[in-house]
């Protein structure tokens, strides 16, 4: 995976725009009721600074932009905007484990406010951020050492069940640049449901109105059938960032074969 940074010059500005359009427009709908289009150019014409931001690359292609501050106290994220065509891919993730990797060095927090209902809340928590506080429109959060305990190391591997689209080829070549080696399995006490899907782009690229989830019920009648794959931490990432696009969280669970795995099902949160 080639993803770099460089300092955002003005020429960026229009790309900057459109990407922020584009990656928040769902959250604002959802969260603030219609887009209005001025609003949102002079809400981002006040934010962005090219002094203050750096592009984000995947190879040598514009694919989002990012504000990170380093104080005495903390790396601040200010923004991470990914554009919704390269979402799924484990940038965000990257970036995110850059900044926790130089935080260790500095041996300092990092911090980072975000809108209550982004589905990016799913992705920080699952690399070890706590929520701090919370305002009537965003949620603070923080990732300190005590987080960094329970984080694993990128070359450690991780058990995953998946019971929907991660199974096919197509999903796992786009995700993680290789096919999964798996087997069959099945999760006791649960079973499957559909959901609609919210996230416009997911829609458009996944063409089906719903999503498969899976709900705890704890009958041993009730199982869900699937694969148990073996996937690297920083798969395991991707994964994360691949399933946050949709609400999902991870969890781990205990698979009919006795194996301990990790499984994504919806947030309500």
């Amino acid at each position: 995976m080639t993803i770099s940074r460089r300092p955002a010059t003005i020429a960026d500005t229009d790309f900057a725009r459109s990407v922020h359009h584009r990656a928040y427009r769902d959250v604002i709908e959802r969260q603030y009721g219609p887009w209005d289009e001025s609003t949102q150019d002079k809400l981002f014409a006040d934010a962005w600074s090219a002094a203050d931001h750096e592009i984000v690359l995947w190879v040598d292609v514009r694919c989002g932009y990012t504000s990170i501050e380093s104080r005495d106290d903390c790396f601040y994220l200010h923004e991470l905007v990914i554009d919704p065509d390269f979402q799924g891919r484990g940038i965000g993730t990257h970036i995110l484990r850059d900044v926790i990797e130089q935080a260790i060095l500095k041996e300092v927090p990092v911090r980072l406010r975000t809108h209550i209902i982004n589905r990016a809340v799913n992705l920080y928590r699952s690399l070890g951020f706590e929520e701090t506080a919370r305002t009537g429109s965003h949620v603070l959060m923080e990732w300190n050492h005590k987080a960094m305990r329970s984080i694993p190391r990128r070359d450690h591997t991780e058990n995953l069940f998946s019971y929907g689209t991660l199974q096919s080829e197509e999903v796992q070549l786009a995700t993680f640049g290789r096919r999964l080696e798996g087997k069959a399995d099945r999760l006791i006490g649960y079973r499957i449901n559909m959901i609609p899907i919210s996230h416009h782009q997911l829609m458009a690229t996944t063409g089906e109105p719903h999503h498969r989830n899976i709900q705890s019920t704890g009958a041993a009648s009730d199982v869900v059938e699937g694969t148990v794959f073996t996937v690297k931490t920083r798969e395991l990432e991707q994964a994360d960032e691949y399933e946050s696009t949709a609400d999902y969280e991870r969890v781990l669970v205990r698979l009919e074969s006795q194996t301990n795995a990790w499984v994504y099902l919806h947030s309500d949160r």
